[in-house]
């Protein structure tokens, strides 16, 4: 379920030129433990809509790495190896816009994503 205009509804609202993958749209029950989404690039976007109440929760690896282009081989069930760095409540039709790489959960609730590939800028 991808809106016909999509791309340009992205990139008007983040001001960045974005470009929805075909692979977006799709609806789904999240898991509880931490992960990170599929990315290609460092600029790639994930933008989640609940559909349901959820939270969304950011991570950080007691051993300091933030995210998973720093590293990504950590046990992602064991919950006393992570720090909860920030975590966002989300109401049914708000949404979040992410790096995928960022390791996170979402702790209830179906939400929706959306896979956003940017075009950097050349100067």
């Amino acid at each position: 379920m991808i809106p016909p205009d999509a791309d340009n509804m992205f990139s008007t609202a983040t001001g960045m030129k974005l470009t929805v993958d075909t692979d977006s749209g799709k609806f789904r029950i999240p898991r509880l433990m931490i992960h990170f989404e599929s990315f290609e690039t460092a600029n790639d976007w994930v933008f989640a809509v609940a559909i349901q109440e959820s939270t969304f929760n950011v991570f950080e690896h007691k051993t300091g790495d933030e995210n998973a282009l720093q590293r990504y081989d950590f046990n992602y069930h064991n919950l006393f190896e992570w720090d909860l760095t920030v975590n966002y409540h989300l109401k049914p039709g708000q949404g979040i816009l992410f790096r995928p790489w960022l390791f996170h959960s979402f702790d209830m609730g179906l939400v929706q994503n959306f896979r956003l590939l940017e075009t950097p800028t050349i100067i």
